[in-house]
């Protein structure tokens, strides 16, 4: 199947995942929403105190500074830069986000446009964690339902997989960089293939393994008080676990063969297709990159 080059060229920047002998440059976590990056983001900032490029230049005058500075916020570093938005990665891309190794992880939803902060002498290695898309849909109809949306809150479930409100394929989407009108197969092979070629995968269903796989691939070691940070990354995985659904709220549930279910699915194809292809690759990563972890508690 030919790929469009175009689009996957806007990852050349960004390591080959079974590059082993590419073991320089800045990780990079694609935050697909809904999807555990928060529990990634307590892991590397609360038990690594690991340096983060995600929001924290929103909250802060800092986020408008001339130069890149390392800020702290609770206790937690940052680099005074803005990744949630289009504008706000051109501006760390300006300052030289990708070649000043400054940051340890860089978090975004925008992947597409987050490996042009990289260049031929500065690489980017990423990884994800991905949850069954129907599943997400379902969580983000609770999230913003439950967090105030006034429009969502008046919606079923049924009426927010009908509404202008729920998400269209959306990893497909921010992998293309596609993120209105229509999206073909095409745009599913290329999603594929950048997936394949350059993202250590992780699933929801499994975050164990998954945080595991990313702490042999990074190299992330706890040295620092081993004891305290292990029982620091035990707590923020089983904490993420219970609290898929914020807590005393209503929680809506969608199970298969439902109305609800159909119309998130339909919603979602491509994004399911994906899906199912990174639960493959998954388990191929497992033998070919991490056989060392296979079997391992």
């Amino acid at each position: 199947e030919k790929v469009d080059n175009t689009l996957t060229k806007s990852y050349q920047y960004l390591t080959d995942v079974d590059d082993g002998s590419n073991m320089e440059g800045t990780a990079l976590f694609w935050h697909i929403p809904r999807s555990g990056g928060t529990m990634v983001k307590d892991i590397l900032t609360k038990c690594r105190k690991a340096v983060l490029a995600t929001d924290a230049g929103r909250w802060t005058d800092e986020g408008s500074a001339e130069e890149l500075k390392v800020i702290s916020i609770n206790g937690d570093k940052y680099v005074n830069v803005d990744m949630s938005t289009t504008a706000g990665i051109e501006r760390a891309k300006l300052l030289g986000l990708g070649s000043y190794e400054m940051a340890d992880v860089i978090i975004t939803a925008y992947i597409q446009q987050a490996a042009s902060l990289f260049d031929s002498q500065h690489h980017g290695r990423a990884f994800t964690l991905i949850r069954n898309p129907v599943d997400r849909a379902v969580s983000m109809y609770n999230y913003l339902k439950n967090n105030g949306n006034a429009e969502v809150k008046k919606l079923t479930v049924e009426e927010y997989a009908r509404s202008p409100h729920v998400e269209n394929n959306w990893m497909v989407r921010f992998l293309t960089g596609k993120l209105a009108g229509p999206l073909g197969d095409d745009d599913l092979i290329v999603a594929k293939e950048v997936l394949k070629n350059k993202f250590v995968i992780g699933l929801v269903d499994d975050k164990s393994t998954s945080m595991k796989r990313f702490e042999q691939y990074f190299g992330w070691a706890y040295t620092q008080n081993p004891t305290e940070q292990y029982s620091c990354r035990k707590r923020a995985i089983e904490k993420d676990a219970k609290t898929g659904v914020l807590k005393g709220s209503e929680s809506t549930e969608v199970s298969e063969g439902t109305d609800a279910y159909a119309l998130l699915y339909w919603q979602n194809q491509l994004d399911m297709d994906l899906y199912i292809y990174a639960e493959q690759l998954f388990k191929k990563q497992g033998q070919e990159l991490f056989p060392n972890l296979e079997g391992v508690q």
